[in-house]
């Protein structure tokens, strides 16, 4: 029991850090790299065309490497491989691209927390996950495919931030911080944290709705279907990388029961529609993390 009092009052003084933090405004805020907001400008344009986005990402070689990889992947592979970025655009798609440029800015060096990769890793697999099932869930219903993937790319941003913050606040006591730790944290600040990234980072209002309302999307005052969206994206990307070792059938069952199903019309034979693509998505995840 002295164990565990320890434990929570190491929890509570980093949670209470953040807190003080948020109060003051004393968080350094990462800029979002020229090259990802200027895709992600793009992506959401309708005069945007495959050439157009293809010149702008030719100014990061690193990002073009990524598309092109993406493009050639064995998930997206036809028998002629991809050679340009244009062909790779056209390929693709505006929204995937998009989330490609941020993820990969994002992964790059905005966010790096050192002894925590494997979790800042599988934070970005998630996203990545929920953005390619928010595009299928737009795709399905005949809304705007490029919209729900950012909303599904950057719905839980707040995490990789907090992340960050609380290990500088538990200094020399990191060790004693575990995955639940740290999942305890997200739950109470990354959608306060997230905001102040967002609006920093000046996202789509449509994003900033999925950051504040994912966890309860009928508190969304706007963008019902959006946040709703998103929140089905989150449920299908943890299911689709669920661990070996956990019970793939109790997860479908409550995946099943979600609720943003019955909000977006969506019968089990939608949902099973969309479970078809999880294999494809996880291989994707793949190529780009």
């Amino acid at each position: 029991m002295a164990a565990l009092a320890v434990e929570l009052s190491l929890l509570e003084r980093i949670s209470a850090a953040l807190e003080n933090r948020l109060t003051l405004g004393s968080v350094e805020l990462p800029m979002l790299p020229q090259v990802a907001a200027e895709v992600m400008a793009m992506a959401t344009d309708p005069e945007t065309d495959a050439a157009r986005l293809s010149k702008l990402i030719h100014r990061d070689a690193a990002l073009a490497g990524a598309v092109l990889k993406l493009a050639n992947s064995a998930a997206q592979a036809t028998r002629m491989p991809i050679a340009s970025l244009p062909q790779a655009v056209a390929r693709l798609g505006m929204a995937t691209v998009s989330g490609i440029a941020v993820a990969s800015s994002l992964q790059g060096g905005v966010f790096q927390v050192r002894g925590q990769e494997a979790l800042l890793a599988a934070i970005w697999r998630h996203s990545l996950a929920s953005a390619s099932f928010a595009q299928e869930i737009a795709r399905h219903l005949r809304n705007n495919v490029e919209a729900a993937y950012l909303c599904g790319l950057l719905h839980q941003v707040g995490r990789p931030l907090v992340l960050q913050l609380a290990v500088g606040a538990a200094g020399s006591e990191v060790g004693r911080l575990d995955e639940r730790d740290f999942f305890e944290l997200f739950a109470r600040h990354e959608r306060a944290f997230g905001l102040m990234l967002g609006e920093r980072w000046k996202l789509a209002p449509t994003v900033l709705c999925a950051i504040a309302h994912h966890h309860e999307p009928p508190l969304a005052p706007r963008f019902i279907k959006e946040v709703l969206t998103c929140a089905l994206a989150g449920a299908l990307a943890s299911h689709a990388l669920l661990p070996e070792d956990l019970d793939a059938e109790a997860s479908l069952d409550l995946l099943r029961c979600h609720p943003s199903l019955e909000a977006l019309n969506l019968y089990p034979e939608d949902l099973d529609a969309l479970l078809v693509h999880q294999k494809t998505i996880c291989a994707l995840v793949s190529a780009i993390h």
